[in-house]
């Protein structure tokens, strides 16, 4: 049933000229409504697709009073930045800025477990942040215009980091 929608999930919106805004049609409200009763949610994946997800606090709200503190900051950090996608076709779609808290918000964790059970996790996503703020992605490069001048954003956001994390 979902697979159509997935494929085409984009097309599951109408564009409202009045407001500027993308709205989803009625039959995608009434399936997101069905997902969020069980914990899901559509997540625009690029390319006109859709993916489903957990929702970004569904371990943390259900968790978080019971388990080990290890596992709460996990799932704290977790609801916390997966509410607004970091990446998608192949460019940033946060702040750098923001992208350096996130790298921040890593680091603090594995140094406060180092011997973390979600230490792969961690690291994968904590790897792919770095990449993305040092490097850069095809679609949002660290300098401007093909140039060798970095772009503002990027120096601020660099220096911020640094600033707040020596």
């Amino acid at each position: 049933e979902d697979t159509d929608l997935l494929d085409n999930y984009s097309s599951y919106y109408d564009y409202n000229e009045k407001n500027e805004a993308y709205n989803p049609k009625p039959e995608l409200v009434t399936r997101q409504k069905e997902l969020a009763a069980v914990g899901f949610e559509y997540q625009y994946a690029g390319e006109g697709m859709g993916v489903i997800k957990l929702q970004a606090d569904y371990y943390a709200t259900l968790f978080v009073p019971y388990v080990s503190p290890e596992y709460r900051d996990y799932a704290l950090i977790h609801a916390a930045q997966a509410n607004e996608q970091a990446v998608m076709d192949g460019g940033l779609m946060i702040e750098y800025q923001e992208l350096g808290e996130r790298i921040a918000a890593w680091e603090g964790y594995l140094r406060s477990y180092p011997d973390s059970k979600w230490q792969q996790q961690v690291q994968c996503r904590l790897s792919r942040y770095q990449f993305a703020f040092l490097v850069g992605l095809d679609n949002s490069p660290l300098f401007e215009d093909g140039s060798k001048k970095l772009s503002q954003d990027v120096a601020q956001a660099w220096l911020e980091f640094v600033r707040r994390y020596p």
